[in-house]
């Protein structure tokens, strides 16, 4: 991943928890079912599992992480066009507000992260790999299970960008499902 994602967050950790000691940090993992779209030329969906790790910290009801991704091999095939293949990295900022429900240890959340994603495509012989933009909001429900554990559930469309192989540009896009749990410490 490119080192300006890792020189943003810490600068808006650095920022965050300064403003605030009651700041806690914590890591996690997610697991993510997510649907690929290729909007361009193929417009066709391939649903594939994903993970990510991420480190964070929380004041409140918000909470601030970077975020490690990695979605698995997208193959894309129409009638008269070579089979197009992918894989995909993601660095993500994310940010997430809970909207804590008094008195239960129930909380829905709204997020919206930016950063990179890298992208390893092959199509017709060639091979092309690259930084883009990505982009991603969402919404889902997290649950605490204990002082320090808690479990989350949601959805976030993710903008993963433009490419270009073979004279032909390409467009990803992705729903995705996931479920994840965090450790502060």
């Amino acid at each position: 991943m490119k080192p300006n994602i890792f020189t943003c967050l810490g600068i808006c950790v650095l920022i965050f928890t300064s403003f605030n000691a009651q700041a806690k940090a914590y890591f996690g993992l997610r697991g993510e079912l997510s649907t690929v779209k290729e909007k361009e030329i193929w417009k066709e969906t391939d649903d594939l599992p994903g993970g990510s790790a991420f480190l964070g910290v929380s004041s409140g009801p918000m909470r601030m992480e970077l975020e490690y991704s990695y979605i698995g091999h997208a193959k894309f095939t129409q009638t008269g066009l070579d089979k197009l293949e992918s894989r995909f990295q993601r660095g993500l900022v994310n940010g997430f507000i809970n909207l804590p429900i008094r008195g239960l240890s129930v909380s829905p959340f709204l997020t919206a992260g930016a950063g990179t994603v890298y992208h390893s495509l092959k199509y017709a012989g060639e091979k092309e790999d690259g930084f883009e933009f990505a982009w991603t909001v969402g919404a889902g429900l997290s649950i605490d299970l204990t002082r320090n554990v808690a479990v989350d559930f949601g959805y976030r469309y993710v903008d993963m960008g433009d490419g270009e192989i073979a004279g032909k540009s390409v467009k990803f896009k992705s729903n995705e499902t996931f479920a994840g749990v965090r450790f502060a410490f």
